[in-house]
Order: C-alpha cells, then sequence, then structure tokens
C-alpha cells in the first residue's frame, strides 16, 4: 500500500491524501512539504519525500563542473522558477563554488555561474523560452559546461553538436 506523486505540482493532493489515507504510505518525489527543512513542512507520519536528497547530486554536479571547465563559466538550463527549483541551482553553485575553491585553489570571483530559466520543464512554444537556443547562446558565449535542470535532451544535444564541431 503506497502511492507515489511525482511532481511539485502534486504537493497539495500528496497532503490531502495523505492525511485522508494514514494507513497508506505516499512517497512525495518533490516539493518540500515532508523535508523537515522545507517550507511547506508539515509533520504527516505516512508522507515521505526524496526530494531533500537531491541536493547532494546537484553540489557533486556543480563540483565536476567546476572540475571540468577551462573557462571558468557554468551555465545552468533553469526549468520554471519555484522553491524547489532555486533550492536545488543553489545546490548546483554550492558545489562548484567550493570545488573551484577547495580543490583546484581558485578565487571565486574568477567563477561565473549563470542560471537562464526557460519557465517551464519543457518548451512549449510561446509559453517557455527555446532550450535549443538558450543552449546554443550558452556555448557560443563561452560557457563550456552548462548543467540541464530540464526533464528534456536539447541541452545533451546541442553539447554534442559544438563538441563534435570542436
Amino acid at each position: 500500500k503506497i502511492i507515489i506523486f511525482n511532481s511539485d505540482a502534486m504537493q497539495d493532493k500528496a497532503i490531502e491524501f495523505a492525511k485522508n489515507n494514514p494507513e497508506i504510505s505516499v512517497i512525495h518525489a518533490s516539493g518540500d512539504s515532508a523535508w523537515k527543512d522545507g517550507i511547506h513542512y508539515q509533520d504527516i507520519p505516512n508522507l515521505y519525500n526524496v526530494m531533500g536528497k537531491m541536493e547532494y547530486g546537484k553540489m557533486m554536479a556543480g563540483c565536476a563542473a567546476a572540475l571540468t571547465t577551462k573557462t571558468g563559466k557554468i551555465g545552468y538550463l533553469g526549468p520554471l522558477i519555484n522553491d524547489e527549483t532555486r533550492r536545488l541551482v543553489a545546490s548546483v553553485y554550492l558545489g562548484a563554488k567550493y570545488c573551484w575553491e577547495n580543490t583546484l585553489g581558485k578565487d571565486v570571483d574568477d567563477l561565473e555561474f549563470k542560471v537562464t530559466w526557460i519557465g517551464f520543464w519543457f518548451y512549449i512554444p510561446g509559453v517557455a523560452l527555446d532550450p535549443t537556443q538558450v543552449a546554443d547562446e550558452f556555448y557560443n558565449s563561452g560557457y563550456d559546461v552548462v548543467i540541464s535542470g530540464i526533464d528534456t535532451t536539447e541541452n545533451l544535444v546541442e553539447a554534442g553538436k559544438m563538441r563534435g564541431e570542436g
């Protein structure tokens, strides 16, 4: 007896379901309602959250970006702006900053970290920015590492093209 809610947008329904069905374990794989440090935390015994652990992977991605960049310019292709996505972007930056300073011994002022928010988890013409264009803008302006926080592969495709072109 378990139910999983996958989206940040499902937070209210996950809370409602958990409160109304205390015999069923509810995992909200997003949001912050079951995360003790979350802004919307509620102590509901059968509500669990795996989102609070995602920061560690994002910090590692940031560290890897800092160790990989040759230009000191790291871009982040962000989805929509909410508590979750801001927390994850901050984790990427903190991981990059830590490794830039402590592993590479470089001055943090020489690290450039830029976020461009497209407005949604994937491209919707007329609603969100085109992630292909955003990725190209990063690469064409000297960002040699771009991390994607969106749910589609445009950044990987563009990175492959850029790499293929040298």
